[in-house]
C-alpha cells in the first residue's frame, strides 16, 4: 500500500499554542510522518488570534513528508447574531470551505491518495459531501476525539440539541477511529450508525510521551517560578477553560475551606472562552488571592506542575478520562474525580484515586478535606495511580503504529 494521506481538519495541531494544549492532532500528524507517509494537511486560515480561544492561531509544523495547505474560510452573512452565526459556520461554511479545498486538491493530483482522513466534526461532514468518484480508490477514515453526548446518546431529543455531534456520528466511512475517553463514543457510534461494527471501528486511548514526565525540578523550584510559596497546599486543574470542564467546582472547594485551611490554594492551568467568567467567580467568592490562573503551559511545564503540586482535580460534566487525568497518573499524582462516563473503569475509589458522584457535593467536599489533612493517604494514592499508569498506558509512538497497521491491514 502506498503511503499517502490527505488529512482534513478545521483544528490546529495544538489547541492553544505550539507545544501547549491538546496534543492529539499533532501526535497523529507526527505519527504518520514518523511512519514514512507523505501527508497533506488541509485546513483554513485562522484569523482570531486570541490565546483564550482554542484553535484560533495558525500553527504550522515542520515534519518530514508534511505539506500544509491553508485556504481562506468562507464566512456566513454578518447580519446573523454571533451565536447563530457561529453554529451556522460550524454546520455549513467551515465544512464547505474544507470540501472545496479538498476537491480542488484532488482534481490536481495524478494519483489518488491511499487514505482520506477526516479529523473531527467539520472535516467528517466535509468528506461525507465529497463525490463518490473521489473516494472510491481511497480508504476513508472518520476520526473522533470522543463525544459530547456522553451516556445520553440514546436520547433522541437531547441528541438533536447537540446536532453537530449527532450528525457526524451518522456519516459513513470505510473505517472509524474513536478515542476511548470515557464518553461512550464507541456505543454512540454503533447506536446511530448502522455501518459501524467491531471490524471497522478502532476504539483506543490516546498515547503519552512518557519522557516528558520525567522529574527534572524540585517542588520549591517549580512553585517558586510561579511566584508562590512552596509551603502552601496546592490543588490544581488542567483543561481548556470551557463550561463543561467545570473548573467552577474546584473554585467552590477553595471557597468552602479557605478560612479553615488558610494555606489552601488552587492553580488553574489552561485557557479558554470561559476564563473571564471563572476569574469573576473567584473574585465574587472572595478567593481571588487563592486561585491562580497561569494560562496554557507547555507539556514539560505541565509535567513539572503535576509532580510538584498536591491534589489533581478533574471535575468535568461528561467524562474525566481525558489526557490530563492520565498524565496526572503517569506523574504519580493524587486524584479526585467524578463518577461519570466510564471514569470508574480507571479510577477505583480509595485504591488509585478518589471518585465521587457528580450529584453529591458534600461527598466531594468531605473527600477533598480528608486528602487536604491526610498526607499519608495522598502518598499511597499517588503510588497506586502511578503503578496503574505504568501497567495500562502506551506511548504515542505505539498508539500510532497500532492505528496505521489497523487501517492498512484490518483488525
Amino acid at each position: 500500500m502506498k503511503k499517502t494521506i490527505v488529512l482534513l481538519s478545521a483544528l490546529e495541531p495544538w489547541s492553544m499554542k505550539t507545544g501547549a494544549g491538546a496534543p492529539s492532532l499533532y501526535e497523529t500528524i507526527k505519527g504518520y510522518s514518523d511512519n514514512g507517509f507523505q501527508i497533506t494537511y488541509i485546513t483554513y486560515q485562522k484569523y482570531v488570534q486570541k490565546l483564550n480561544i482554542s484553535h484560533s492561531q495558525n500553527i504550522d509544523l515542520d515534519l518530514p513528508g508534511l505539506n500544509t495547505l491553508r485556504v481562506k474560510k468562507i464566512k456566513g452573512p454578518i447580519f446573523f447574531g454571533p451565536r447563530f452565526l457561529g453554529k451556522l459556520n460550524r454546520l455549513y461554511y467551515e465544512p464547505k470551505t474544507l470540501l472545496n479545498a479538498l476537491e480542488d486538491y484532488l482534481n490536481n493530483l495524478e494519483e489518488t491518495p491511499s487514505i482520506l482522513y477526516a479529523y473531527e466534526a467539520q472535516a467528517v461532514h466535509a468528506i461525507s459531501m465529497l463525490k463518490r468518484k473521489y473516494k472510491d480508490k481511497s480508504i476513508v477514515v472518520n476520526r473522533f476525539q470522543g463525544t459530547i453526548l456522553g451516556n445520553r446518546y440514546r436520547e433522541y431529543f437531547y441528541c438533536l440539541r447537540k446536532y453537530e455531534m449527532f450528525r457526524i456520528l451518522r456519516n459513513k466511512a470505510d473505517k472509524y477511529i474513536m478515542t476511548n475517553d470515557g464518553t461512550h463514543g464507541d456505543e454512540a457510534l454503533k447506536y446511530w450508525n448502522a455501518n459501524v461494527n467491531d471490524n471497522n471501528l478502532l476504539f483506543i486511548r490516546n498515547g503519552f510521551n512518557f519522557q516528558s514526565f520525567q522529574k527534572t525540578k524540585s517542588r520549591t523550584a517549580t512553585i517558586g517560578e510561579l511566584g508562590l510559596d512552596p509551603k502552601n497546599f496546592y490543588a490544581f486543574t488542567v483543561s481548556r477553560l470551557t463550561y463543561w470542564k467545570r473548573v467552577d467546582r474546584a473554585i467552590g472547594l477553595i471557597e468552602k475551606f479557605a478560612k479553615k485551611h488558610p494555606k489552601l490554594h488552587l492553580i488553574v492551568v489552561g485557557e479558554g472562552e470561559h476564563k473571564l467568567d471563572l476569574i469573576e467567580l473567584a473574585e465574587s467568592k472572595g478567593v481571588s488571592d487563592k486561585v491562580h490562573f497561569i494560562g496554557a503551559q507547555s507539556r514539560e511545564k505541565v509535567a513539572e506542575l503535576m509532580q510538584a503540586l498536591d491534589v489533581f482535580l478533574s471535575l468535568y460534566d461528561v467524562s474525566n478520562l481525558g489526557n490530563p487525568l492520565f498524565e496526572a497518573m503517569i506523574c504519580g499524582q493524587c486524584i479526585i474525580t467524578l463518577d461519570n462516563g466510564t471514569t470508574k473503569e480507571v479510577i477505583e475509589h480509595n485504591k488509585n484515586g478518589i471518585i465521587v458522584s457528580p450529584d453529591n457535593k458534600s461527598d466531594l467536599q468531605k473527600e477533598f478535606e480528608t486528602l487536604l489533612m491526610n498526607e499519608e493517604k495522598r502518598i499511597r494514592l499517588k503510588k497506586t495511580a502511578k503503578a496503574w499508569a505504568e501497567r495500562n498506558l502506551q506511548s504515542w509512538s505505539n498508539r500510532m503504529k497500532k492505528e496505521i497497521d489497523w487501517i492498512q491491514n484490518g483488525p
